[in-house]
This record gives C-alpha cells, sequence and structure tokens, in this order.
C-alpha cells in the first residue's frame, strides 16, 4: 500500500518509520508493506490519503468490463474502518477505471461523508453537464477529474 503523509516515509520492504528529511519536503510516498508496522505508524494530525478507491454494490453501480482488471471488494465502510485504523482524517476518493465516466459511487460517498474532511476527482462526463449539476458536484467535494490513462481497456 502506498501513502502520502508530511514527514513519514518507508522503504520498500522496511517497516513504515519516521526518517529525517529536510525542512523544505512537505509530501512524501510511503509505502506500507508490513501490516503489523501500521499499529505502531501514526500519520500526524490531519493527515490525509490522497488517492483512495472504493467499489460499491456492483447492483446499484454498474461497471464496465476491463481486460485483465477484476472488480476488488472495497466498499465504503471498509475503506473508513482502514483509514480509520491507521489514522487518516481526510480522503480524496479517485474514480476507479472500473466507472469509467461515472461518478455515482463516490458522489454517494461524498453525500454521506460530506465535504469537510473528503474530496472527490470523478470520471470524465461521457456528455455535457449542466452548470448547475456541476456547482452541486463542486458542493459535494469534486475537485477534478480523472484522465486515465491505463493499460485496462473496456473489453
Amino acid at each position: 500500500m502506498w501513502f502520502v503523509y508530511g514527514r513519514l516515509v518507508s522503504r520498500p520492504g522496511e517497516p513504515a518509520s519516521r526518517i529525517p528529511l529536510p525542512p523544505d519536503r512537505r509530501i512524501l510516498i510511503v509505502e506500507i508493506t508490513d501490516l503489523q508496522a501500521v499499529h505502531s505508524f501514526r500519520p500526524p494530525p490531519g493527515a490525509c490519503d490522497c488517492h483512495c478507491h472504493i467499489f460499491g454494490d456492483p447492483r446499484q453501480y454498474a461497471t464496465a468490463a476491463l481486460a485483465g482488471y477484476a472488480l476488488p471488494i472495497g466498499p465504503l465502510d471498509s475503506y473508513l474502518a482502514i483509514a480509520s485504523a491507521l489514522g487518516f482524517e481526510r480522503r480524496v476518493f479517485i474514480q476507479p477505471a472500473m466507472y469509467g465516466s461515472d461518478s455515482s459511487c463516490i458522489l454517494d460517498a461524498l453525500r454521506r461523508l460530506g465535504s469537510e474532511a473528503s474530496r472527490g476527482i470523478g470520471g470524465i462526463p461521457a456528455r455535457p453537464v449542466p452548470d448547475a449539476t456541476l456547482a452541486e458536484w463542486h458542493d459535494l467535494g469534486i475537485r477534478g477529474v480523472r484522465v486515465n490513462y491505463t493499460p485496462y481497456k473496456p473489453l
């Protein structure tokens, strides 16, 4: 797993730990490879998981069939439990490739959680979106769109 924190980092294969860094370095990428290290590792207050995916019930959120990519299990409640255990107080939901241009899953999560501690990066809509809808998405916490250059292509 990769996470971004203020001044906390781990090297691949090592438990997450504090490593002295120059004071001008504000964002670092952290890979946690040892889940036991998670219990002793605490990010600073206000830490943000800046790239997380959630996957809703496939009966409610249509997915695109992508070659080489199976729908993961990743409901919002499970993500929130893991994020809380890791010490994340804020998050940015990123549109999974499986949802293509349909940002309903992220929008529903933002409706539930509010935009105080949650933001989203949605899919590029397939057709023009009315200004009122864009304003609603902004109010919910959408702050950008995902341009998806990926090896996973719709079947």
